[in-house]
């Protein structure tokens, strides 16, 4: 399986998982939000950016918190990105693929990313975007 279809496939059951709900695919990606990266190996990045509602919707499910903190918001995004990056990691593994996982590394919000690929999701106005920046070889 082609690596963006993974971390798809990754991001639909993760948060199928916590909330019950499938995501979907969508076109627009998000310009803006609240954003975390995980390097992969030595060579990939991978960041993923929600908007404050994806978040408060993960926040009412996971904390049954639906106002949550601005600390709330960036330690959830962090989470999210970890638990994502997490449950990829175990799908390459599957296919014979091995690679070390860094912890999430916050990044500032609604700073310019570089990126190679990309995916798009929302549960209805709740949308998150995963960005994949390869910096070497392929995965």
């Amino acid at each position: 399986m082609e690596s963006l279809e993974i971390f798809k496939k990754s991001f639909i059951d993760t948060v199928k998982e916590i909330t019950q709900v499938i995501p979907q695919e969508v076109t627009p990606k998000l310009e803006e939000g609240y954003l975390s990266s995980v390097k992969l190996g030595e060579d990939t990045l991978v960041y993923i950016m929600a908007n404050r509602e994806f978040l408060t919707f993960l926040s009412d499910k996971l904390l049954f918190d639906n106002d949550p903190s601005e600390d709330t918001l960036d330690d959830l995004i962090g989470e999210l990105a970890n638990l994502i990056v997490g449950r990829a990691k175990v799908l390459f593994e599957e296919e014979g693929k091995n690679f070390t996982i860094s912890p999430p590394i916050p990044c500032v919000k609604n700073m310019t990313i570089q990126y190679d690929k990309d995916k798009h999701f929302c549960v209805n106005n709740a949308c998150c975007s995963i960005f994949i920046k390869k910096e070497v070889a392929n995965l």
